[in-house]
């Protein structure tokens, strides 16, 4: 097994693991700012991992290029979608590395799943302000395909706390409403319908929430922020390329481990975009795509 890679600056340490590419944790001054991955954890829950060719869910698995019908791996078997993409389960090689710096690379075979290669790369820089998270890709096939593209930490305001105690900003005015069996969307409506305006920094409280919400392109500040009582928490923040954020209270069915952190996760595009087009990227051949993050302590 390859070991794992790690950086430091300041007061952050992180880990990177090349088994798909992802963050594997992140501290500041010894605190968890993310749920540490666990490879003995038989429940997936894609901690830290990186989603491409597209984040969240595709119902049933099924897109089509130019009439071409696509069956992706379901692997969301309960609710009969595909979860979260393919690079997450690649192979990735370290291409340059530093104390501060790590910039790995891997290949997206084209396949009876996803109709060109593409070459990825994944870069994670820490400072004294945090680490720097950055996510390519280049089509080097000779289609175009369909792309988008987030990523997957679940944020700890405070070790030891329920996200119910923490306090949610996030810039948004619209969320998908949703099936509640497929988790699958059906129309976009006002944060106050649902009970879910987080624009002030309201508490999370008992709310559930598994929803992806609307980012507009004309909103300045592209941040998050996951606050605890005494004044402590983790702040995301986002480029343009994420039009769209995910947020998962990671309740995990009453386990004991179930909404002791909160999934954030900036994306380019919705859940099912392969099928609705809303926000998808479409990458012609000898194109690329970056988007870029930052995680950082408050």
């Amino acid at each position: 097994m390859v070991p794992p890679i790690n950086i430091s600056a300041g007061d952050y340490r992180a880990e990177i693991r090349t088994n798909g590419g992802g963050l594997s944790e992140l501290k500041f001054q010894g605190r968890n700012l993310i749920e540490p991955y666990d490879e003995t954890d038989t429940n997936e829950r894609y901690r830290g991992d990186l989603l491409a060719p597209w984040p969240n869910r595709i119902r049933d698995g099924r897109y089509s290029v130019d009439d071409r019908e696509f069956q992706l791996p379901i692997n969301e078997i309960d609710r009969n979608n595909a979860l979260h993409g393919l690079v997450n389960r690649l192979q990735w090689k370290v291409i340059e590395s530093s104390t501060s710096k790590a910039i790995l690379e891997s290949t997206l075979p084209s396949s009876s799943c996803y109709p060109t290669t593409l070459q990825m790369w994944v870069s994670y820089e820490l400072d004294q302000n945090g680490l720097t998270w950055k996510l390519s890709a280049k089509n080097v096939g000779v289609t175009k395909v369909p792309y988008g593209a987030s990523i997957h930490p679940y944020l700890i305001a405070q070790p030891d706390q329920q996200v119910d105690d923490w306090a949610l900003r996030l810039p948004a005015e619209e969320v998908l409403d949703i099936d509640p069996y497929r988790l699958l969307p059906l129309n976009l409506v006002s944060v106050a319908r649902k009970d879910f305006d987080f624009r002030n920094g309201a508490a999370i409280d008992q709310r559930f929430i598994d929803h992806a919400f609307k980012v507009k392109s004309s909103t300045l500040d592209r941040s998050v922020d996951v606050i605890a009582k005494n004044g402590r928490g983790v702040r995301m923040e986002f480029d343009s390329s994420s039009s769209w954020i995910q947020i998962h209270t990671a309740d995990r069915s009453g386990a004991k481990n179930g909404r002791m952190c909160l999934a954030v996760e900036p994306m380019s595009c919705p859940p099912d975009a392969f099928n609705s087009g809303i926000d998808l990227i479409w990458l012609q051949p000898g194109a690329e795509h970056t988007m870029t993050w930052k995680i950082c302590a408050i």
